[in-house]
């Protein structure tokens, strides 16, 4: 009877619990947006981004605490370093709100059991939701710093695939470490991690072929790029209409392959290019509206 009045009170929770993730979602995403700029500056400069203080790139001074909150600060200032009057460029406040939306929308095409985790911690069933949203949005960060690294340099590092797979692993292990789950638990996982390679290597045959068929040249760069990007449609419970709608694995990896092949070979080479990784991203943020529209 106490389990029973328990999720009897919890239910009526589920609002304000709703409410309460996306909020605390919102702000994760700034604040890993300010991180991302860091990320951004950084790697192609070839230095360490957890070692060194941020500083002001006009006087030099290193920057407080009360300098580096995300939005508040530059607002705060009027865009202008507090030091030496310096105009603050508003390319990092874009990035932090461009990230808190994306965590937006990913909080909110989240399923429902996500936001109960706070009530529910210790139930693994649950937990798997949770670990795989944070998978989730910490697979859209790194994609972030490598769209917007590819805008500034055009180039991408081998480092972002990686981070990826490791995130789509950690995702797809979880829930079998749950010693609940006995029955055809190997199968099942290597089933899922099948599933996330054809996803992947259809987009990256797919782009190769396509790419070569335009004549245009394909780097180990745009290698790193394409696996890192072609992993995100693989988080099934975001990236597919319904059950209903989403028919055998191999036809959605196929066809989720060749839209994204058709544009970035296109836009390959192209002015545009600088900004293919803007516009995939935001692609999959319109797929994310989407799903939560059709659910």
């Amino acid at each position: 009877m106490l389990y029973y009045y328990l999720v009897m009170e919890v239910l009526s929770l589920d609002n304000s619990l709703i409410v309460y993730f996306i909020v605390m979602s919102v702000i994760f995403g700034v604040v890993i947006g300010s991180f991302l700029n860091v990320v951004i500056y950084r790697i192609p400069a070839g230095r360490q981004i957890v070692k060194g203080h941020s500083m002001c790139m006009s006087c030099g001074h290193n920057l407080a605490a009360k300098d580096l909150i995300p939005i508040l600060s530059w607002v705060s200032l009027k865009g202008k370093c507090r030091y030496c009057g310096a105009p603050i460029a508003s390319r990092y406040t874009k990035i932090e709100s461009f990230t808190g939306l994306t965590f937006l929308l990913l909080a909110i095409a989240a399923p429902t059991d996500t936001a109960l985790v706070p009530i529910y911690y210790g139930i693994p069933v649950v937990i798997f939701y949770y670990v795989y949203f944070i998978c989730l949005v910490l697979s859209f960060a790194a994609i972030i710093s490598m769209m917007m690294i590819h805008y500034d340099v055009r180039k991408c590092y081998v480092g972002f695939p990686i981070v990826i797979f490791i995130f789509k692993l950690i995702s797809l292990v979880f829930p079998y470490l749950n010693k609940t789950i006995t029955e055809n638990r190997l199968n099942i996982f290597l089933n899922n991690i099948f599933a996330t390679f054809q996803f992947v290597g259809s987009a990256v045959v797919l782009t190769v072929l396509f790419t070569l068929l335009f004549h245009k040249k394909y780097t180990l760069s745009d290698l790193y790029f394409d696996l890192a990007m072609s992993v995100i449609p693989s988080y099934g419970l975001y990236f597919r209409l319904s059950e209903a709608q989403a028919g055998p694995i191999q036809i959605q990896a196929v066809v989720t392959g060749l839209v994204y092949a058709l544009l970035r070979s296109i836009l390959k080479d192209k002015k545009f290019d600088k900004y293919v990784g803007i516009i995939i991203v935001s692609v999959y943020l319109v797929i994310l509206l989407i799903h939560k529209i059709a659910e």
